[in-house]
């Protein structure tokens, strides 16, 4: 009888060991569950200097463009957030908003916005949410559960949809190029606009000028090849204006 019980125990200790704590649990899903192109954003609050900021729903209808970055007091991340404020006019015309999400607590953030108005003389005019938890980060893939970092910085283009529509990430040593991601928002409304595509350096491409791209179908019309390209180089590349 002592033997059958304390089996019985060791059978109950092994079982134990073998399930996930709930938190580890949860943890991997975050991992499996790593944002990507063509995903929507999931809904999440976040507290910001300009109060709750509930995403996608308070920038539904606009292009979000969504800037992550590691910690306040970043030398980069303020080159990065003046940059990005020096083209929110621009953005804004272009049915766009800015929203900038670092990993510090919201005091934090007001005090390296305080810093940044009065000693660098640049005040910025979106809204900086903190997403302490991380959980935002995780499942953009900028870092793991255990902290280990896979990119420093990131910026998301975020459609009308909510649908994340182009992920930028940077590291430690480089900021990002606002000029770029002010082109690839015009680009994507363009797109989306037209249904061709954008070539690089668009407006003006090398190759093609200033035409786009007719997208190359995944089955051919009736009169094959030859028909789909009429007036192109080759039936798999033609600009149209």
């Amino acid at each position: 009888m002592k033997n059958i019980f304390f089996i019985l125990l060791l059978s109950i200790f092994v079982m134990a060991c073998q399930v996930p704590a709930p938190n580890v649990v949860w943890e991997q899903r975050v991992e499996q569950d790593t944002l990507g192109l063509g995903d929507r954003l999931p809904s999440i609050s976040l507290h910001s200097n300009a109060g709750t900021k509930r995403l996608p729903d308070d920038y539904r209808g606009l292009w979000l463009l969504l800037y992550l970055y590691d910690h306040d007091f970043d030398p980069v991340a303020a080159t990065d957030l003046v940059s990005l404020n020096s083209h929110l006019i621009r953005i804004r015309n272009l049915e766009g908003d800015v929203l900038a999400i670092g990993r510090d607590h919201l005091p934090a953030h007001l005090q390296w916005l305080h810093s940044l108005r009065m000693d660098l003389k640049n005040g910025i005019s979106f809204p900086l949410a903190s997403d302490a938890g991380t959980l935002l980060r995780r499942q953009l893939g900028l870092e793991n559960s255990s902290g280990k970092k896979r990119a420093y910085r990131a910026i998301l283009l975020i459609d009308p949809r909510g649908v994340i529509r182009q992920i930028s990430f940077f590291p430690r040593e480089i900021g990002l190029g606002a000029v770029e991601i002010v082109r690839s928002l015009e680009a994507l409304r363009k797109s989306d606009a037209s249904r061709f595509l954008m070539p690089a350096d668009w407006p003006v491409n090398a190759l093609v000028k200033d035409a786009a791209l007719q997208p190359v179908p995944d089955t051919l019309p009736a009169e094959g090849k030859a028909g789909y390209s009429k007036g192109c180089p080759v039936w798999w590349f033609c600009a149209r204006k």
